[in-house]
């Protein structure tokens, strides 16, 4: 949504006014914005809120008698200030409507907010919502106080930046010749809420001694204009102060040009439209090139200009009757006022009937009367303290009376009360002890008693044909325990050992360990890194030196898709660094930190055992980013850094110390957080040209310890380092735990134990206890038939959309089977064969990722996978037959399975067939 600008704060702001308007642009037909629509709402309203009675209204209508269009602008100009809008971006794609929006806010707040919408521009998305009070306003301005979610819906909240006019007061007597940026600052000291101070203007730029100051918020701008004084200190220095009313708007009607009147919706010359430049009848052309006549007073300028004669009268009119307006409203509220007191003073009595009022309400009165009315003065008075006396006992009768129907009617609600506490309990009597003092006679088992005798009375046979040899073992072990076992309890809880133990081979830990070598150049020595990581199998590989070639990054990837790769360019050509992070370890890339060359920084682990892991390769000639690790260290201080830092000291290196070296042991010194960081590759060399220690791995003293190799170098200028630490995560990068559920053999124990549950059930009394030790038993029987292996690696399951594209299958092929409607086998068809097609796609995709794992620089990895392709047992190849004659000479087989391979596999001379396009995108 568009915003509207607000003219008032434009008009006060400004020195001077433009005169004419770009002919390109056109104002909307109308004022649809809410502070006009919501103000209407609130003078139609005023008469339903009015306490005056209806025929003074009445009374006070005919007195009016100005036109329509006068009283409803009149009703907008004098009616409370408002408030911009609050705008609430919905991120979900489902949008709550405004009044379930407005509840739910209102519920939250605790406010009476009326007024909110959708965006007029078509945005769903965007939810506008308005303040009634400066107090809700406030309200809705405090940032901690909105809720999470409003309907159940995510959302964005946009707080306004307009300062409503409520926030703005107008100090007089301040001299024009005073710099405001001076006044601003003096007075800021004693009002802190204060957001801008603005001179004020009239005609022709001419500054006057009036300044607008607009706050922050509504409290301070309620007791300055109480005291009606701006004080600029304890209290000899102020100024005089009054709310700021803004000037009065005119409405232009945009097809005929009429001021103060209607607007172009309601326009009755619609078929007689008047130009905004030229004033002359023709329909509405932006790029009119007539001469500029206002359509109103003539004058060379065009509609809508401030400087209209027609348009200034009809601003004085409208100041004229608003003034007048506000005065017959204060005048109407005292008269109001009077009435009311008046007729309350006669209903106070009731000795006064309808004739004793009618009377009372005769309009005049004769001289002889009133003449009798003051003869006796002391009866009258005496009367009067009579009747006051009597209405006063009335009333206090009255309350008292009030009282007692309060007693009565909390005597009622407690006898009702008392009513149902004795329904609820015959209730409980009759249906839950009743049956349990007749079931007392009936014999009870004692799930914990020394006897646990629960052998088949029958005969039970097992196919052992449908099991396998683990199986059959399985469940011979099983059944030895339930027939050994004293008591149930006692195998429950060696079940339950059993399960714990499951779970704790489900979430094993290991200690992770961490590869840091500077590779220069990992196209160069790709080969050589592949066999390193196969040989150390680190769960964390750092690379310092990449040479920012996208290419290796890309095969590197493919080679350890088990494993996650963050890469990211230096800032020279010897520059990069590169993290990979077993998969099963949890990583998150910390987007702050992201785009800074030579620089990963990453979080790894969950909750208690999260750190923070960063590598970083600064240059010989560049510094060391301190201050990005003093941020990064401010997130977590459990962070680990590592990299080639070309940093030299006695602290850690047998070299020559240099400048690097001095500022990162200063830095590590500086504060009590960086003294807790230790290095832990100290003194041993990992350059191949020096004796320095520059890979350097930095952690805190907690998380540090001395496991740590340098190995002998790949063919690069530095040694590989690896570190084995004492931090334990959830990780399975050298085994994978598989959990396997035998259903078969679990079906099988449930029917073979079946009649011991049935008879444990007749003997039990309550059916709460028994349905709880059978569930206890169900649940601790799935974990016993449930075992965990482990494994190198694991083929993973279909994804998720094949698998619900399955299920769709599955429940058009029962509701087919269910009610056989052609509608049904229709849609079977349809889904089967989309089934058929995304298995066949997603095998290939498989498939085509297997081969690009293909790594041609190592060709022992190559065969090694390779291999798994060709029969173990496949029948020896003694010779070949060609053009009829049979070759078996080994040296002739081999010449000739030369020949045709080498011809298999040389390039495509014609490489526009559709199959070598389609190779050759793949």
């Amino acid at each position: 949504m568009k915003e509207v600008t607000d003219p008032i704060t434009d008009l006060a702001k400004t020195p001077q006014h433009n005169t004419t308007r770009s002919a390109s642009k056109r104002s909307k037909q109308g004022d649809d914005s809410f502070e006009q629509e919501h103000r209407m709402v609130n003078a139609r309203n005023q008469y339903f809120n009015s306490t005056v009675p209806r025929t003074n209204q009445q009374h006070q209508q005919q007195n009016v008698t100005t036109s329509s269009s006068e009283h409803n602008h009149l009703s907008v100009t004098i009616s409370r200030s408002t408030f911009p809008p609050f705008r609430i971006n919905f991120t979900g794609n489902s949008w709550p409507s405004e009044l379930s929006i407005i509840k739910d806010m209102n519920k939250h707040f605790r406010i009476g907010l009326s007024y909110g919408r959708y965006s007029s521009n078509g945005n769903k998305k965007c939810f506008l919502i308005y303040a009634n009070t400066s107090e809700q306003f406030d309200r809705l301005m405090d940032k901690i106080s909105w809720p999470i979610q409003i309907c159940s819906s995510d959302y964005e909240i946009s707080f306004p930046v307009k300062v409503p006019m409520a926030y703005s007061i107008v100090a007089t007597g301040v001299p024009a010749q005073w710099d405001m940026s001076l006044f601003e600052s003096d007075i800021k000291k004693q009002y802190p809420t204060i957001i801008k101070v603005e001179r004020l203007y009239v005609k022709g730029g001419i500054p006057i001694s009036k300044v607008r100051i607009d706050f922050s918020t509504n409290q301070e701008v309620k007791k300055i204009i109480q005291s009606k004084r701006l004080l600029l200190d304890d209290e000899n220095t102020s100024f005089m102060v009054q709310p700021y009313s803004p000037p009065t708007k005119i409405l232009r009607c945009f097809n005929c040009q009429v001021y103060n009147d209607h607007i172009a919706v309601n326009c009755p010359y619609k078929d007689k439209p008047k130009c905004f430049r030229c004033g002359s009848n023709h329909p509405y052309n932006p790029n009119c090139q007539n001469d500029i006549c206002c359509a109103n007073c003539g004058q060379g300028h065009m509609a809508g200009n401030p400087n209209c004669p027609i348009k200034v009268e009809e601003r004085r009119k409208q100041q004229q009757l608003s003034k007048n307006m506000i005065s017959n409203k204060n005048i109407n509220y005292n008269n109001n006022k009077l009435f009311l007191q008046e007729k309350s003073r006669e209903t106070q009595n009731v000795w006064f009937n309808n004739a004793a009022k009618e009377a009372l309400q005769t309009p005049t009165y004769t001289t002889i009367q009133n003449e009798k009315a003051t003869e006796r003065p002391d009866l009258l008075d005496e009367m009067n303290m009579k009747l006051n006396q009597i209405v006063n006992s009335l009333d206090k009768l009255a309350q008292d009376q009030a009282k007692l129907n309060s007693n009565i009617s909390n005597a009622y609600h407690l006898i009702k009360s008392c009513q149902n506490d004795i329904v609820l309990l015959n209730n409980f009597v009759m249906k839950d002890v009743c049956p349990f003092l007749i079931n007392l006679n009936r014999p009870r088992m004692n799930p914990t008693a020394a006897v646990f005798n629960p052998k088949q009375k029958k005969p039970f046979l097992i196919n052992v044909n449908q099991l396998t040899k683990h199986e059959e073992n399985t469940f011979k072990m099983i059944f030895e325990e339930w027939t050994n076992t004293p008591t149930l309890d006692l195998l429950l809880d060696k079940w339950s050992i059993y399960r714990d133990k499951t779970l704790s081979m489900l979430n094993i830990k290991d200690n992770i360990s961490i590869l840091l070598l500077n590779v220069s150049s990992l196209n160069r020595h790709m080969v050589e890194i592949f066999k390193l990581i196969d040989t150390t199998s680190p769960s964390i590989i750092t690379l310092n030196g990449t040479h920012h070639d996208e290419r290796s990054t890309k095969q590197f990837t493919k080679h350890f898709f088990n494993y996650n790769v963050f890469s990211i360019n230096g800032t020279n050509a010897f520059g990069g660094v590169l993290v990979a992070i077993h998969k099963s370890i949890r990583t998150q890339r910390m987007v702050e930190f992201e785009n800074i060359p030579n620089l990963i920084a990453l979080e790894i682990g969950e909750e208690q055992n999260k750190f923070q892991l960063v590598t970083c390769y600064s240059p010989p000639h560049e510094q060391i980013p301190f201050e990005i690790f003093d941020r990064i260290l401010q997130k977590n201080e459990n962070t680990i850094f590592t990299g080639d830092l070309n940093a030299k000291h006695n602290s850690w290196s047998r070299s020559v110390e240099n400048p690097k070296g001095k500022t990162l042991f200063n830095w590590l010194s500086s504060s009590p957080t960086h003294a807790t960081m230790e290095i832990i590759n100290k003194f041993i060399p990992t350059s191949t040209r020096s004796k320095a220690t520059i890979d350097l791995i930095i952690a805190p003293s907690h998380m540090a310890s001395d496991t740590f190799s340098v190995l002998p170098s790949i063919g690069s200028d530095h040694h590989p380092v690896i570190w084995r630490s004492t931090i334990k995560i959830s990780t399975a990068h050298q085994k994978y735990p598989i959990k396997r559920t035998h259903w078969k053999l679990f079906e099988v124990f449930l029917t073979f134990t079946g009649s011991y549950w049935n008879k444990l059930a007749e003997d039990m009394a309550h059916s709460t206890t028994f349905f709880t030790l059978y569930e206890r038993f169900l649940s601790l029987s799935i974990s016993r038939f449930t075992n965990v292996t482990f494994r190198k690696s694991f083929k993973p399951t279909l994804p998720q959309n094949i698998i619900l594209l399955i299920n769709k299958k599955h429940m058009y092929l029962k509701l087919f089977r269910r009610t056989y409607h052609p509608y049904y086998a229709i849609m079977l068809r349809d889904i089967s064969k989309l089934v058929q097609k995304t298995l066949f796609q997603y095998k290939r995709k498989l498939w085509l990722d297997y081969c690009g794992s293909f790594n041609d620089c190592d060709t022992k990895s190559f065969w090694q996978k390779a291999k798994r392709h060709f029969r173990s047992k496949s029948t020896p190849v003694e010779g070949f037959v060609i053009n009829n004659n049979t070759i078996t000479s080994p040296d002739e087989m081999c010449a000739v399975a030369k020949n045709y391979y080498e011809e298999q596999f040389t390039d495509h001379q014609d490489t526009k067939t559709d199959i070598d396009i389609e190779a050759r995108i793949n």
